[in-house]
């Protein structure tokens, strides 16, 4: 097994707990255009089952929602779309300065994640360990540039980005590829360059384990220019159990 197909069945094991969240406008009568998308990952703590993003995901929904006002915001996956309620928007960092961005949906205890091909990730204990430098990462996401729309049917396709962690600090840990060997793997051969990584905002990142098991570290919430630029991702392990922000966790 080579590099490209290694990383793709990485990619593959997590891509049960990753949906894209679409910014959807429109009506039954008028049909429905995507304007935007991000990520988001389905986590059950233990206590709460939620639906992960960044804040700045909320953010830039809520400023197209005053253009916008009957913009939603979709879950899709398998062929099928649900609106997200935005009374589920359990907490997220509300300041400009996005020292801590996360967001937190609590989803509803009937919500039937299994008919979009979905499954919460639960892990032994919560909260989870945070990624420490050299650990191997494997994040997957859907890029807008790779979204495509025919009628009312938007097509999403995955990006899969495998890289051990550079450095790690209070909030963030960083994915740097400084010698242009990054594996990152566009999971369908027909689509061209790989572009830039935006829509890829919100998507889980998990540390895969010697014996192959994998841990959610934290949520892609940051990248630079060009494809080997730094990836950031925030520690998940300020989500508590209750699905609220830790923010005596933020050192400032």
């Amino acid at each position: 097994m080579n590099g490209k197909e290694a990383t793709i069945k990485l990619g593959n094991a997590i891509l049960t707990h990753v949906t894209p969240l679409l910014f959807v406008k429109g009506s039954e009568e008028d049909g429905y255009e995507v304007l935007n998308n991000a990520t988001g990952g389905f986590v059950d703590t233990g206590k709460s089952k939620l639906l992960v993003t960044n804040a700045h995901v909320v953010q830039a929904f809520d400023e197209k929602l005053r253009a916008e006002t009957a913009l939603k915001l979709v879950i899709g996956s398998a062929g099928k779309a649900f609106a997200v309620d935005r009374s589920w928007l359990k907490d997220h960092y509300k300041k400009p300065d996005l020292k801590l961005d996360l967001a937190t949906f609590a989803l509803p205890e009937d919500f039937d994640i299994s008919r979009f091909g979905k499954a919460f990730y639960r892990p032994a204990s919560w909260p989870p360990e945070r990624a420490k430098s050299g650990d191997f990462i494997v994040i997957a996401g859907y890029p807008g540039g790779h979204r495509t729309q025919a009628g009312t049917t938007a097509t999403m396709r995955t990006n899969v980005i495998a890289d051990p962690v550079s450095t790690v600090n209070d909030v963030v840990f960083v994915l740097a590829d400084e010698s242009a060997e990054r594996t990152l793997v566009k999971v369908d051969p027909s689509l061209g360059d790989l572009g830039q990584f935006g829509g890829m905002s919100g998507s889980p990142a998990f540390r895969f384990r010697q014996d192959g098991e994998y841990d959610l570290v934290g949520f892609l919430n940051e990248t630079h220019e060009g494809l080997n630029a730094q990836v950031r991702a925030v520690h998940a392990d300020f989500i508590r159990e209750d699905g609220n922000l830790d923010y005596g966790l933020l050192p400032y």
